[in-house]
């Protein structure tokens, strides 16, 4: 499964499950006899589209910075949202400075001790690192603020020093069901078949990070070191985690090395 998929699949699944934990449905509504309902009510005039809940509305504003502070601009930030049954997904550009605004009804769900999730925004930006961050609804009014690390690609067998904030993306798919908080990503070629090996190390208080691979046979590999087999050319994304608040700047280093 291609990386993209993934942590789509990651997504669906979490907003899913917290829909069955409440009592909603992933189908439409049907007939009595199980067939769709036409506008009419009746069963059997062909399929429709049934009325949605209407959701809660909310409004989003902020401003898409580089880590140097410079506005990105035309850059597409994403809401994806579950609404009466369905994944829905729009976007909105950013302008010139940066700022962009999109207004979406969803139906929010239960984001643990951090209340109620009406949103997780997604940004997929070529040479950056893919943003994520969980929207909380606590008004219909929310000002979230996002800040894009560049994508850092090395060779196999090189090392490369990452600080990990508070202001860094969610972990997704490989480390969304661990206690990781914030996730960077590095990307890892490789010029020969063979077999790659990641470790990530804490510095001073940093902590142990937590790692993931993708992807091996479809899926990401966890651990820490974390040793795959790999092809000539092969780009592996390495997403790297760490456990708990993350308060203030937090440095890593990520160490790779790769046996022909």
């Amino acid at each position: 499964m291609r990386r993209l998929a993934v942590r789509a699949v990651a997504f669906v699944l979490v907003i899913v499950a917290a829909a069955c934990h409440s009592g909603g449905s992933s189908t439409s509504p049907s007939g009595p006899s199980g067939s769709p309902t036409s506008p009419s009510g009746r069963p059997g005039d062909g399929p429709t589209s049934p009325p949605r809940p209407p959701g809660e509305a909310f409004e989003v504003t902020g401003v898409v910075t580089d880590d140097a502070g410079r506005p990105v601009q035309g850059i597409a930030v994403r809401m994806r949202y579950w609404l009466g049954g369905h994944i829905e997904a729009p976007a909105a550009l950013t302008d010139v400075a940066g700022a962009y605004r999109i207004a979406f009804s969803s139906n929010p769900w239960n984001a643990g001790s951090r209340g109620r999730g009406a949103a997780r925004a997604e940004l997929i930006v070529d040479g950056y690192e893919w943003y994520y961050r969980t929207v909380i609804a606590t008004a219909p009014q929310l000002v979230e603020n996002f800040r894009l690390n560049p994508l850092r690609r090395i060779a196999a067998g090189e090392s490369v020093a990452l600080s990990m904030t508070q202001d860094d993306g969610e972990c997704v798919a490989g480390l969304s069901w661990t206690l990781a908080t914030v996730c960077r990503t590095v990307s890892v070629r490789t010029p020969a078949p063979g077999s790659l090996t990641v470790q990530a190390i804490g510095v001073g208080d940093a902590g142990q990070p937590l790692v993931s691979v993708c992807c091996v046979s479809g899926d990401d590999r966890g651990g820490n070191p974390v040793t795959l087999p790999v092809s000539a050319g092969n780009e592996s994304t390495v997403e790297v985690g760490l456990l708990g608040s993350v308060m203030t700047a937090q440095p890593i280093v990520v160490k790779t090395s790769f046996d022909p």
